[in-house]
């Protein structure tokens, strides 16, 4: 006999794989990314029930995706974001500056060339400091792009993959900034496959059957 949460897993697993096979059949690329980054959602809630939006798909990107840059940090954007916060008299600001003059950032760099999160956190002097440099992983970036494309119908900056049709996340240039951060649609649809793929294993090793991680009923408004 089929143990309960199996069947709870194949039928959860089917489900979003056909849901993923639609979503790839759609013609607008804005429309495929919002619609993957949404499929994340629900996978992160099978996963880490209790996390939240931000936090369980941060985790999913982290430990699930198989995506080996989530934890690099983007150096254009924590600079910003140190001098934007006020905090640029801290040892963090003047290391981020020096790493970017003796390695600039260049246009079709990928995101491997980006320094880790462990090698930038010794120089981190504050609270403040830490929350910032946690934004600026990768994997907190890739939410505040998808937040942006479910909440505003857009993605954030000037960002879009130019007709290069990569199949990793890339620095380009616009007419704005030299330090586009772009998340083109080929690797967010690898993301949201291979989260999928290696939750069924998660799933099934830690027995977890995910529809009981949802809240179903006719009263979905005062729940």
């Amino acid at each position: 006999m089929t143990a309960p949460y199996r069947f709870s897993i194949a039928q959860f697993t089917e489900h979003f794989r056909g849901q993923l096979a639609e979503i790839e059949r759609v013609q607008s690329e804005q429309f495929r990314q919002t619609l993957l980054c949404l499929v994340l959602d629900p996978l992160a809630t099978a996963a880490y029930p209790n996390a939240g939006s931000r936090t369980g798909v941060v985790r999913l990107l982290q430990e699930l995706a198989g995506w080996q840059d989530a934890q690099r940090v983007s150096r254009p954007q924590l600079r910003l974001a140190l001098r934007s916060e006020g905090h640029a008299k801290g040892s963090l600001y003047p290391k981020v500056v020096n790493h970017m003059r003796l390695q600039p950032v260049r246009d079709k760099m990928l995101l491997s060339a980006s320094p880790l999160y462990g090698d930038l956190e010794p120089y981190v002097t504050d609270k403040g400091e830490l929350k910032l440099l946690n934004l600026c992983t990768y994997s907190h970036l890739f939410y505040t792009f998808r937040s942006n494309l479910v909440h505003e119908f857009r993605t954030p900056g000037y960002q879009t993959d130019w007709g290069r049709g990569s199949n990793e996340p890339y620095y380009g240039k616009s007419a704005y900034d030299k330090y586009q951060l772009v998340f083109p649609v080929a690797f967010v649809s690898r993301l949201a496959h291979e989260s999928l793929r290696r939750l069924e294993i998660h799933m099934l090793a830690n027995k977890i059957a995910p529809h009981s991680k949802f809240t179903f009923g006719s009263l979905w408004r005062w729940r």
